[in-house]
């Protein structure tokens, strides 16, 4: 096995993002920071095996960084939990539903 490189995200720069693989086995990618943290993220993009390419998908409702994120299996929603905006410790969670 070895790496190989792909296509960057749309959104560039995004540091301590969160990240969970879906059930159609494509990859979410939320939220994060810029450098330094002077900007966190609420946006999220799929990135979709077939095409080797990202996709847009609806913000979360918050924006945060170095979180939890997991997908439940049995609904297929994504959970999203806890973080960081700037000095913040966020205690709140939500759902995304691809």
């Amino acid at each position: 096995m070895a790496w190989a490189g792909k296509r960057a995200q749309a959104k560039d720069g995004a540091r301590a993002p969160g990240a969970a693989k879906l059930n159609s086995g494509n990859v979410l990618v939320v939220g994060g920071t810029t450098t330094g943290g002077l900007v966190v993220h609420s946006s999220a993009e799929e990135y979709v095996l077939s095409s080797e390419s990202w996709a847009a998908r609806p913000p979360m409702t918050s924006a945060r960084s170095a979180f939890g994120m997991l997908l439940i299996p049995s609904s297929g929603k994504i959970l999203a939990a806890g973080g960081r905006v700037g000095s913040q410790i966020l205690t709140a969670a939500e759902l995304y539903t691809p």
